[in-house]
């Protein structure tokens, strides 16, 4: 793995060579069905690779085109794009896809440094009419439209969100550290998590809380209420311990 620090990391709008080379075919077909089969051989191809599609870049080996996919229908006015580091919030506008014509293909590509990993969300706008002229009044839209952002339908990596039941996209790129400790390990014991929703109070509604319970102890030896040593699955969210003997914390609540 080769050392990106030293390589701008600021994200660029790119058309990545993969686009440009389909643009060019679709430009030449012959006749519609010419141009849906070279579509469905497009998705068909991004279902096998995943997204978002990752290319090298012969002028700058270190970064990657990285294009954002989205498979619209004809009541797809407008995607958007949420990727923390990559899209800002005020001006939502320069994070939509842009759709290639006579086609159900939405794009948006990105210059990044070749160690970049991160999280997306994506949503798609089906409501009637033009998009408003006015900035403004386009970047109110977007912005209400944020709120149902989800993740990439086809890419299958994921990982739960923390303020609602859904699931943010994630991807990482070749040279992207690695991350020896968030793949579960066969030979370590499991413990659970467990979610419970609890009254607010004053504030008239419920707010949910995780507790973190570590797997028993294999030990089976204390030598004092609380004791680390003694227990060697300790976890600082938990509530309760599996040993024969409990160490209480405050679980986290949010």
């Amino acid at each position: 793995m080769s050392d990106c620090t030293d390589v701008d990391a600021t994200p660029r709008p790119i058309t990545g060579p993969r686009m440009t080379r389909l643009a060019r075919q679709l430009e030449a077909a012959r006749d519609p069905a010419a141009r849906d089969a070279l579509t469905e051989a497009f998705w068909g191809e991004a279902a096998r690779t995943g997204t978002p599609l990752v290319e090298e870049l012969d002028d700058a080996p270190g970064h990657r085109a990285v294009t954002f996919l989205w498979r619209g229908h004809r009541a797809t006015r407008r995607v958007l794009l949420m990727a923390p580091g990559l899209t800002g919030h005020d001006r939502l506008a320069d994070s939509l896809l842009h759709h290639l014509p006579g086609t159900d293909i939405w794009h948006l590509g990105l210059r990044l440094r070749a160690d970049h990993r991160g999280s997306y969300r994506m949503v798609a706008d089906i409501s009637a009419g033009a998009a408003p002229a006015d900035p403004a009044l386009l970047q109110r839209r977007l912005l209400a439209l944020r709120a149902h952002g989800g993740a990439d339908p086809l890419n299958p990596a994921r990982v739960p969100t923390r303020w609602r039941d859904a699931q943010d996209s994630v991807f990482a790129l070749p040279e992207a550290p690695p991350q020896p400790w968030a793949a579960r390990r066969p030979a370590v014991p499991r413990g659970g998590v467990e979610r419970h929703a609890v009254a607010a109070g004053v504030l008239g509604a419920e707010r949910d809380v995780w507790v973190c319970r570590p797997p028993p102890c294999r030990t089976g030896r204390r030598t004092g209420p609380g004791s680390r040593a003694a227990c060697p699955c300790w976890c600082s969210a938990t509530a309760t311990c599996g040993s024969t003997g409990s160490a209480s914390r405050t679980p986290w609540t949010r």
